[in-house]
């Protein structure tokens, strides 16, 4: 439900303000009283006209109005077993339900290898059909730095993957992760100091994934994402572990109207 505060400024060159009606324009009744502000709730997201008479004590009265835009917030949670990670000594495996989002690069001659992240989320379930998503972030919750060295410089990024893979999620191994072409690189992106066990990373979406996400909503209803973490120093172990937990699984925060 979306609580607004509505405040009406008022004056009588000869009177005093008496009282003032307020029509929330979602149909509920009026509310009066001689208070210039009011609470109310809105139980319908999109845009109302809200309008306030404001009544003098010689009953001189006055008319504003004003749109009030309620946005609706779905928090969606990823499911433990939709998330993981992907490694790329098996090629065609995936850990999802691991627990752990290993993400990064180990360039020691004896373990190559390079891990991605990986979570999706059931957009279709929680936003409700026909909805226009304002925004949205994506909340990862850092788990295990066990094998990342703050000495060395690195990145790291989460990235929309590409529509063909969300039907296709239960399946996919490293090849597919690591060879899609992100739709979207949500921002910002971090570096080391950013990364902890039990800090909350929030990554954005940018217009353009906003728009993917509509688009998601009524084709797949789901949304899949990777993430991936870069460095350039040599022989180095750059790995970092978000949380897949269902304690602390990840969260996408779409806000909406309709």
């Amino acid at each position: 439900l979306g609580a607004v505060t509505l405040q009406a400024t008022a004056t009588s060159s000869r009177g005093t303000i008496g009282e003032y009606r307020w029509d929330f324009g979602d149909g509920t009744p009026v509310a009066t009283g001689t208070a210039s502000a009011i609470t109310h709730v809105y139980a319908v997201p999109g845009a109302h006209t809200a309008r306030v008479m404001v009544i003098d004590s010689l009953g001189h009265s006055a008319v504003a109005s004003a749109t009030v835009n309620v946005v609706f917030v779905a928090q969606i949670q990823a499911h433990a077993a939709d998330t993981g990670y992907f490694d790329s000594l098996p090629l065609v495996k995936n850990f999802l339900g691991a627990g752990t989002m290993w993400t990064g690069i180990d360039r020691r001659p004896q373990t190559p290898r390079i891990l991605h992240g990986g979570t999706q989320f059931d957009l279709a379930g929680a936003v409700p059909p026909g909805a226009r998503i304002i925004s949205a972030t994506l909340e990862l919750t850092g788990r295990s730095e066990r094998y990342l060295d703050r000495s060395r410089p690195a990145t790291w990024q989460a990235e929309l993957l590409p529509a063909s893979l969300d039907a296709a999620w239960k399946n996919t191994a490293y090849f597919h992760i690591h060879n899609a072409a992100p739709v979207v690189a949500l921002t910002p992106v971090l570096d080391n100091s950013a990364l902890r066990p039990g800090q909350v990373n929030v990554f954005t979406f940018d217009a353009a994934g906003v728009a993917e996400l509509q688009a998601r909503l009524s084709t797949t209803g789901k949304a899949s994402f990777r993430t991936s973490g870069a460095t350039t120093a040599a022989y180095a172990r750059e790995i970092f572990g978000w949380d897949g937990r269902s304690a602390a699984a990840p969260v996408l925060r779409v806000y909406y109207m309709r």
